[in-house]
């Protein structure tokens, strides 16, 4: 990084977390929340038992696609959609239909979408936390994708982040946007197109800390990690990575009197967030990276579990290459989440198998089992991520079912619904308020209501 660089950062740092201070309790900055583990604030007060006919103060359609999870900050709500601005062609052109028989060959019949020829408008939306209402909906770009992606993926699954002063929005390879908060654009910096493993699209969403924006890149060649200047898009560092597609947002926290940018992947790193200097790294992970680091204490926890189980905690003074020395303080291979990230309550970890719906809850300190696989009933698959509030767990299923557990030595459910919907996105908590969008519906649920 050059020096006016730093000096920049450094004059004009404002960690989200001291920016965030005011009306803690509503906001939830991130999809991961103000904690970045999916914790709601202690004032937090959401309802522990709703559903289609209990407790729901609103429920508004959202237009296209998305599994963008809601965020909010100052009473207003924001994600991000595609929405498909002509009908798809009934018949395929020879070339998706060559695309689709490649598809066979190896294997993936019947998993991907073919190319799509229609345009997608990729939109950004603003609505009023108390009622639901559009505040504003702004069409960043309009783009006909590369790829058809996964079935179970959109054009839109990446999470809005913010600092309370702007908004930044990842759609890969449409770009990585910067928006105030009443939608005008910033800027926009176009990364190129991604080439994601088997076409199955993109997904990770970007990290912000003070004055540095972090965006993750990592596709099936040339993959790297970019940091730029989160009020100008100006490139700050760039370091090329060893993996191949990953879909986990990173994860920036200070300690030791640095500040790390870790990053999930098969082979998990730690970067500088002034100089993008690798730090440290770890092996050992499987492939398909996906959930978010957690950090606790001095201790950052990170996880795979797409073709085996990895679960890692890692000292965060660790220094160069810590595969299986002491600065792994524990770890396992038992059970681990392929895309949902797990939570944290107090000194226990809670996460899930695979895509599965079968809960785990270990100790953070050591790694031992304090609940050992237990099925969430009603629950096959699950890609939200956990959350958890006042001392509960919500857990939802990708066919709308909805667990809350109480937290503690052994599994304790005291809710569930059904909530008629498919849901793919992570909740959000806001105060008294339960934000959850399915595929066609963003919910809000209060007390008393």
């Amino acid at each position: 990084m050059r020096a006016g660089h730093w000096a920049l950062w450094c004059g004009m740092l404002t960690t989200w977390m001291g920016t965030a201070a005011v009306g803690a309790s509503e906001n939830w900055p991130t999809f991961r929340g103000p904690d970045g583990n999916g914790v709601a604030p202690a004032s937090a007060n959401p309802p522990l038992k709703f559903g289609p006919e209990q407790n729901l103060q609103w429920k508004v359609p959202v237009p296209g696609r998305g599994h963008s999870s809601p965020i909010v900050w100052n009473g207003r709500i924001y994600l991000m959609t595609a929405i498909e601005n002509q009908p798809q062609d009934a018949s395929p052109s020879a070339n998706q239909s060559d695309e689709q028989s490649a598809g066979r060959r190896r294997g993936l019949a019947g998993m991907n979408n073919p190319k799509p020829t229609a345009e997608f408008s990729f939109n950004v939306l603003c609505m009023d936390l108390s009622d639901g209402k559009t505040v504003w909906n702004q069409t960043v770009c309009r783009a006909t994708p590369h790829e058809g992606g996964h079935r179970s993926n959109t054009y839109a699954s990446a999470s809005v982040v913010t600092d309370g002063r702007y908004l930044w929005c990842n759609f890969g390879s449409q770009g990585v946007w910067c928006l105030d908060l009443d939608g005008n654009v910033i800027w926009n910096k176009d990364l190129g197109q991604m080439t994601t493993r088997n076409q199955f699209g993109e997904g990770a969403s970007v990290a912000v800390h003070g004055d540095v924006l972090v965006i993750p890149w990592d596709q099936e060649q040339n993959s790297y990690i970019l940091a730029v200047n989160a009020r100008t898009g100006e490139d700050l560092w760039r370091q090329d990575r060893n993996e191949l597609t990953s879909w986990s947002t990173p994860r920036i926290i200070e300690r030791f009197g640095r500040v790390q940018v870790i990053a999930n992947g098969t082979t998990i790193r730690s970067y500088d967030l002034k100089s993008g200097e690798l730090l440290w790294q770890c092996g050992g992970q499987t492939t398909n990276p996906i959930p978010t680091p957690l950090i606790w204490k001095d201790t950052t926890i990170c996880m795979t579990g797409h073709r085996g189980f990895s679960i890692q905690a890692i000292a965060l003074n660790a220094a160069g290459d810590v595969t299986d020395s002491d600065r792994v303080t524990w770890k396992r291979s038992d059970s681990a989440p392929y895309i949902a990230s797990p939570t944290l309550v107090d000194d226990t970890v809670y996460l899930v198998k695979g895509n599965s719906g079968i809960l785990s809850a270990v100790n953070v300190a050591n790694g031992e089992t304090v609940i050992d696989q237990q099925r969430l009933p009603g629950v096959d698959q699950m890609y939200a991520s956990l959350v958890t509030a006042g001392g509960h767990v919500y857990a939802v299923g990708r066919g709308g079912m909805i667990v809350v557990l109480k937290h503690g030595p052994r599994y304790d459910e005291v809710h569930r619904v059904e909530l008629g919907e498919p849901v793919d996105a992570t909740p959000a908590i806001s105060g008294q308020r339960l934000l959850i969008r399915s595929h066609e519906h963003l919910y809000c649920f209060a007390e008393g209501k």
